[in-house]
């Protein structure tokens, strides 16, 4: 592909961020309705410009003959003309992408208080909120148009209209990157409104790990995946600790003199009623990836089926009669995150 740098109409322009561009939207709600109308605009762009530049492939040919034949003057002439217009039109098509990327990504991340884009999911949901799902196609579409969309980005970068916050990568990188940070911020603020601070914790989880999903495959050499990585399950362990350390804590409940006196199942029915309470209100919490359901019911089962059965086994306490077995909170756990 033709490289975009040079030609004036970037320079013509206002820098993004200045409050104008060529693509204009009523309400950033839009880029959230179903038929996502901003991006469609976006991909339209590109698939223009795909197609100028596969004219240009074909009249590349023909100059060449032309240059090496007795063909006319003014043949020669008239397809000098069509390539020169083709790469005036390129240049124009080029600041269009950009200019309607800064309107699709200003549209996702704004919170300009005049919408309800960010708003908390009501009740016990704690799925994939429509910002993420946004960002996500965004992401995609970038992605398929790879090497378009980094000249463009790289060009902005040495005009001076995008300025990389991460220098040690290219300006592509830079821009996911900083997108995926930002997403991640509003996120984690949004995380705080829950009634529940677990739930919050688990919609923190499913959506970062919906945007690892969607970063994984394509951007692991390009995109530092490990810090993403690291984060999920740096919120895994705070999710842990926050939903299910209690519910162990009730086993620990009671002082060893008062178990040697009779009072044995104190703290089991303590435990047991903790348990219940917690696995009640979370049985319908919605996890919608499998893997990372599994996941999150292997981490809950090692940390409380095993320290259930470690406690069982170092206080010799019998089981019997209503307390509840470690298998049956093996099982119990099995039933989360279903919705």
């Amino acid at each position: 592909m033709e490289d975009v740098h040079g030609g004036e109409p970037w320079n013509d322009r206002k820098a993004i961020g200045s409050g104008e561009s060529v693509a204009t939207s009523s309400s950033s709600d839009a880029i959230l309705d179903s038929n996502g109308a901003p991006l469609e605009k976006l991909k339209t762009l590109l698939d223009v410009r795909g197609a100028v530049f596969m004219a240009s492939f074909l009249i590349q040919p023909l100059l060449l003959h032309l240059s090496s034949s007795a063909q006319t003057e003014s043949c020669r002439t008239l397809l000098q003309d069509m390539e020169a217009l083709r790469s005036d039109k390129d240049d124009i098509l080029a600041q269009a992408i950009w200019n309607a990327m800064q309107e699709v990504t200003a549209a996702i991340l704004a919170d300009d208080g005049n919408h309800d884009s960010w708003d908390t999911p009501q009740g016990s949901s704690a799925g994939i909120h429509k910002v993420t799902r946004s960002i996500e196609r965004y992401i995609r579409l970038l992605e398929i148009n790879y090497r378009s969309v980094d000249q463009i980005v790289r060009k902005a970068a040495d005009c001076g209209t995008y300025a990389p916050k991460t220098c040690s990568t290219n300006p592509f990188t830079s821009m996911i990157t900083e997108m995926v940070s930002c997403l991640e911020e509003k996120l984690a603020k949004m995380s705080e409104s829950f009634p529940n601070t677990s739930l919050g914790l688990l919609f923190l989880i499913n959506n970062l790990h919906s945007l690892w999903q969607q970063l994984h495959p394509v951007y692991d050499t390009k995109f530092n995946m490990s810090v993403l990585t690291r984060k999920i399950e740096d919120y895994i362990d705070k999710y842990l600790q926050e939903a299910w350390a209690p519910v162990l804590a009730r086993l620990h409940s009671s002082s060893p003199s008062t178990l040697q006196f009779g009072r044995k199942h104190f703290p089991l029915s303590k435990f047991e009623s903790e348990f219940r309470k917690t696995h009640n209100d979370q049985k319908l919490w919605k996890v919608p990836d499998p893997e990372l359901r599994k996941r999150l019911r292997k981490a809950i089962t090692d940390k409380v089926a095993s320290g259930f059965t470690n406690f069982l086994e170092e206080n010799t306490v019998s089981t019997r009669g209503s307390t509840i077995t470690p298998q049956e909170v093996e099982d119990m756990l099995q039933e989360l995150f279903e919705g």
